[in-house]
């Protein structure tokens, strides 16, 4: 049976690094989407209600949910644009999916996003900082004290449970 991963959470605060991390450590077929990916690169859309990344990602999870072992769905994903969605990624996966939030301080949000290759300005994380953007069904909670490597295995042991 597939598992269903969705990892949200704030701009550089280390989601992409842990999904890509966690798939490199992961057996089998593993599909990594990722919302930067699908809404930036791939359609040149807004992230708003509506977008059209929805659809596309929505699409991506289905055909990997039929052809790979696990599925991660990584991204800030808020709340306002994609609560829809990730409830009907909830209704249809059920037990199978394991949604995780990184809620961590805007500080470590920050020392993590100087780590990056292409960091972006702290100006522009305060300007897409998004507190506390939960769901209420999350499985798992990341906050300051869960370093990376910690989250990813954490998430694998999960995964392979």
């Amino acid at each position: 049976m597939v598992k269903i991963l969705i990892i949200r959470g704030n701009s550089g605060c280390g989601k992409s690094s842990c999904a890509q991390r966690l798939r490199q450590q992961l057996p089998g077929q593993t599909l990594l989407v990722s919302q930067d990916v699908v809404r930036r690169e791939m359609l040149a859309a807004n992230d708003h209600v509506n977008t059209p990344a929805i659809p596309l990602m929505k699409n991506l999870v289905s055909w990997g949910s039929t052809h790979a072992q696990t599925v991660i769905l990584e991204g800030i994903l808020k709340r306002q644009v994609y609560q829809d969605f990730l409830i009907e990624l909830r209704r249809e996966f059920q037990s199978d999916l394991i949604s995780v939030y990184f809620d961590v301080s805007f500080e470590t949000t920050e020392r993590r996003n100087r780590e990056k290759l292409y960091p972006f300005s702290h100006d522009q994380l305060v300007s897409w900082w998004q507190p506390a953007d939960l769901l209420g069904d999350e499985t798992l909670i990341f906050t300051d004290q869960d370093s990376l490597n910690t989250c990813v295995t954490k998430l694998r042991q999960l995964l392979m449970a």
